[in-house]
């Protein structure tokens, strides 16, 4: 199995760390007189410029971009966004999700080291908070990995979310092979 066959079971999990609140961000932009579908860079520190060429290989940046181009709003979060914002604000959040989701670019600045993640204002108010949990996580589990990967063992915990099991899984997977799995948990 691999590990990308289940992305699309995870949307939902992923759906629900989308913030109503970051509407209220860039209505107060809109009204400072922002052109939010300026681009504008937003940028995801790397704790360790070494990790730059492990991230190539495993093609982090491949996983990124997946997971912008699949965030969508669910409407089963409708109570959830209604109960902060009102509706009209959620459709916009769905229109500018829709609409500019893919005129996002993601590259290395390995000068920071970083990922960057360019794409209109608007849009980076709704990702941010999303993209820098998932990167956080991700850099956590493949430094974790890394450092069990030669003494034939690692943690394996079940962690408090399906999207942070999704996260270890996959960074597992790329840095030790799915060779290593059993019925879809990683062992050695």
């Amino acid at each position: 199995m691999n590990i990308e066959n289940i992305f699309r079971k995870i949307e939902p999990c992923i759906n629900s760390y989308l913030n109503p609140l970051d509407l209220v961000d860039i209505i107060n932009l809109m009204d400072t007189g922002e052109d939010i579908f300026k681009e504008k860079r937003l940028s995801l520190k790397i704790s360790d410029s070494s990790l730059i060429p492990i991230l190539k290989r495993i093609g982090y940046l491949d996983f990124i971009k997946q997971i912008i181009e699949h965030l969508n709003y669910d409407a089963d979060l409708l109570p959830i966004f209604t109960s902060q914002v009102e509706e009209s604000m959620v459709s916009l959040f769905d229109k500018m999700v829709r609409a500019y989701k893919k005129n996002v670019t993601v590259f290395f600045d390995e000068s920071l080291p970083a990922v960057i993640i360019q794409a209109p204002i608007g849009i980076n108010c709704i990702i941010y908070s999303i993209m820098a949990e998932i990167h956080n996580k991700t850099i956590n589990a493949i430094e974790v990995c890394l450092q069990f990967k030669g003494i034939g063992t690692f943690p394996n915990p079940k962690n408090a979310s399906p999207l942070e099991n999704f996260i270890e899984e996959w960074s597992y997977e790329k840095i030790l092979g799915k060779r290593n799995q059993i019925k879809g948990r990683l062992v050695c």
